[in-house]
């Protein structure tokens, strides 16, 4: 990771070049190019009317970005940044003192636990920092590939309680009351990130814009002269099971697409496929579908609903994505893709 925030804006935005141009030149496209932040390669696309206008909202769109990243970053530390690692490695000791971002995270994770009925618990990451460690010695050596014992994810699983998530939003600290616990929210850190940048800086500017980090797409507004798609932007939905392409187009406005799916980070043990989603209450990665698309307005619950909805079983996703006004597509084991009505109503393909 660069640490020098102006000099990685600096390439970032000098990386824009204009790919056409529309609506007698009034608007141009912009696009960023990858860039790396939450561990994902990202890309920002913007309809603008001169690349210095592009420039100036890529780069304030990269600069918050760039600060939520390090804020919900749980491995590394920040000089003069109280993180998510300073508030794991303080567990059981002392409360931190954290910004406003970090306390509207965990009330969100908090609150999207109890709507979820614990599919969703930020609180995991002891059970969570044992597969990833298992993972990676998997994918370093495949043929000395193992699982955890389940009693070390049964050990680990008593330091994984919410409920001891104590915030104190006066004084503005956040306690974890047990030594041992630890907060990830990789579930949910790229889709509330990308919803703060909207609110913040993309909403104001008025430009049509589409975020991809790392699959989890946000767009907002709309490219000009599309009327075929009624000025929206055409999404695509990744085939899990690597046959065929993009299995769904989706035309979306203001709205996010966000995927959860065991083909992107996962390996494989004794003929078996674990794949990073853990569910919370078996501490086994869950395995009852290949992918799970939500779209929703807000690019946080899209992130949140869609890691939920995996570990949940079809009745209970489609109650969940009910409840949110949520449209979904479950791809099952066997390949078979169900959307509900509300997915139905955005898919051009």
């Amino acid at each position: 990771m660069i640490d020098t925030k102006k000099t990685f804006i600096i390439l970032f935005v000098s990386s824009l070049f204009i790919l056409s141009t529309c609506d007698k030149n009034k608007f141009q496209k912009f696009e960023s190019g990858s860039f790396d932040l939450f561990d994902t390669y990202s890309n920002i696309i913007i309809y603008a009317e001169s690349r210095e206008e592009a420039e100036k909202i890529s780069g304030a769109i990269y600069a918050r970005l760039g600060e939520l990243h390090k804020l919900f970053d749980i491995y590394n530390a920040y000089d003069g940044i109280n993180n998510l690692k300073t508030l794991n490695d303080n567990a059981g000791v002392a409360p931190v003192e954290v910004c406003g971002e970090m306390i509207e995270l965990l009330k969100f994770s908090i609150d999207s636990y109890r709507e979820t009925d614990g599919a969703f618990d930020v609180a995991l990451g002891p059970v969570l920092s044992i597969w990833r460690a298992y993972r990676e010695e998997g994918l370093l050596d495949p043929e000395s590939a193992s699982v955890p014992p389940y009693e070390m994810l049964k050990e680990a699983s008593d330091f994984c309680d919410i409920t001891k998530i104590m915030i104190d939003e006066i004084n503005h600290t956040v306690f974890l009351e047990q030594e041992g616990m630890s907060v990830d929210v990789g579930a949910v850190a790229k889709g509330f990130a990308a919803q703060l940048a909207i609110d913040e800086i993309i909403k104001e500017s008025g430009v049509p814009c589409l975020i991809d980090l790392g699959g989890n797409i946000a767009a907002i507004g709309g490219p000009p002269g599309r009327s075929r798609t009624g000025g929206a932007w055409n999404v695509g939905v990744w085939d899990p099971l690597g046959v065929a392409g993009y299995i769904k187009i989706v035309a979306v406005t203001d709205l996010s697409v966000v995927t959860s799916g065991d083909y992107q980070r996962y390996y494989e043990a004794g003929g078996a496929r674990y794949n990073h989603i853990v569910d919370p209450k078996t501490l086994i990665p869950a395995d009852g579908f290949r992918s799970v698309t939500v779209i929703h307005p807000d690019s946080g619950v899209a992130d949140m609903l869609s890691t939920a909805m995996f570990i949940l079983s079809y009745e209970e996703g489609s109650e969940l994505a009910e409840k949110f006004g949520a449209g979904a597509l479950w791809v099952t084991r066997g390949g078979e893709q169900i959307t509900n009505g509300e997915f139905d109503k955005y898919i051009v393909r």
